[in-house]
């Protein structure tokens, strides 16, 4: 089970109506991989005359990092009305690691096997990380991770008003990675190989061919996207009634600086409606996403899009499931929540949430690539600031898959 908690809010000072106001929110979690994992949130908004909204600028900075170096850190500026035009600027600069990232084999039916990467016995792994007292079929505890470093990752957005609900976007996105297929000594990897350098050798993966498997690699991506957005919500940071809606196209061009060429469609449809009185809101997201050519292994869990989630499991998709359990080329994602608000004050509103989620993958595009759709259940408690600020709290469960644990989600912003 992994667990995360947060701490004290704190603000300087709380929200006017009108003009500057900072909020902020220390970070602190906890996960037996991750270790202790602490940080801040701050967020400084400019409400302006308080017609704009959701406001006229946002900067937010965010310091995180674990005892075992995985590390979120980012700083992003948002203005929906630029320079007092109709365009919407936004910028993100992050550097991201992921000291444990996840794989479990390519689409649909790959297979977690708990006891391949399950040690009851720790303390052996330092003597002879490749055996576990009392589990033969123990293969390494790290068998189905790999390092992932991310220095720099840019994403820029710019969102043209069309009138109306309708907006056109287009961006760019660059990321620069840096990757070890193994580990050390010190993190009780195993010596030779893993379910990622396997697939890898199998010639299964685009941009590895699991060579020197013990030295580390960087890889580049430099991606431009497009689309079209009807967006109708009353409240973008929490909806109660309204749309919002995408279509895009994006493509890996080796000629703004990436080494791989590819291309990839996203569709998300989400719709949001009060349910008999307005204190209950009802909330579905569908996703569809397909991507083609030499799509990096690295980027097989993401989706396209100014705001898609990452990979189908964990606190952004399907609830419940292990964190990017399933990664491929194509992906279907289904997202359906109940929200209560059931108490509010001059600046806070609290509500309840009940949420089903499910999904799948596939390898490429025209495979069959045989098994379930994932399900994943939830029940939760979102805090929102002003309406601007939501603290989510999500305890999911698999249902699809007996073996995955409940997990405890403590982050910022609605799923979707």
């Amino acid at each position: 089970m992994r667990i995360a908690w947060l701490a004290l809010l704190v603000a300087l000072p709380l929200r006017a109506e009108t003009g500057w106001s900072v909020q902020g929110l220390p970070l602190i979690s906890y996960s037996t991989d991750e270790g202790l994992g602490y940080g801040v949130r701050l967020q400084l908004v400019d409400h302006g005359t308080g017609q704009q909204q959701p406001y006229r600028y946002a900067v937010t900075a965010q310091f995180y990092q674990t005892t075992k170096r995985i590390a979120y850190h980012q700083l992003s500026i948002d203005a929906p009305g630029f320079l007092r035009s109709r365009n919407r600027f936004e910028l993100e600069l992050g550097w991201n690691i992921y000291k444990f990232f996840p794989y479990y084999g390519l689409g649909n039916s790959s297979r977690y096997e708990e006891q391949l990467d399950t040690c009851a016995e720790r303390a052996a792994l330092a003597a002879d990380p490749d055996r576990c007292p009392g589990n033969p079929e123990f293969k390494g505890l790290r068998w189905y991770r790999y390092d992932q470093q991310t220095l720099p990752r840019v994403k820029l957005n710019l969102r043209r008003d069309l009138g109306g609900p309708w907006k056109l976007f287009a961006g760019y996105r660059f990321r620069l990675t840096r990757i070890s297929p193994l580990y050390g000594a010190d993190d009780l990897g195993q010596h030779d190989v893993s379910q990622f350098i396997l697939d890898a050798q199998a010639g299964r993966l685009s941009g590895y061919d699991g060579s020197d498997p013990g030295r580390s690699f960087r890889r580049r991506t430099a991606e431009l996207t497009a689309g079209l957005v009807y967006d109708s919500r009353d409240n973008e940071p929490e909806p109660t009634e309204g749309m919002f809606h995408e279509v895009s196209l994006r493509s890996g061009l080796k000629t703004l600086g990436g080494q791989f060429g590819y291309w990839g469609a996203n569709t998300s449809l989400r719709f949001y409606h009060w349910l008999v009185f307005h204190d209950l809101v009802g909330a579905f997201r569908f996703l569809f996403d397909a991507a083609g050519g030499e799509v990096p292994f690295f980027l097989l869990q993401t989706t396209g899009g100014l705001s898609g989630p990452d990979g189908v499991g964990g606190d952004s998709s399907v609830r419940g499931l292990l964190a990017d359990r399933l990664q491929g080329n194509v992906k279907l994602l289904i997202n359906s929540e109940l929200r209560w608000r059931f108490w509010s004050t001059a600046h806070f509103d609290f509500s309840a949430v009940a949420a089903l989620d499910a999904g799948r993958v596939w390898r490429e595009i025209g495979s069959a690539d045989p098994g379930p759709m994932r399900l994943g259940g939830a029940t939760g408690v979102r805090i929102a600031w002003n309406k601007t600020f939501v603290v989510r709290f999500d305890y999911g469960i698999g249902i699809s898959e007996p073996f995955a644990d409940g997990n405890l989600y403590i982050t910022f912003d609605e799923v979707f």
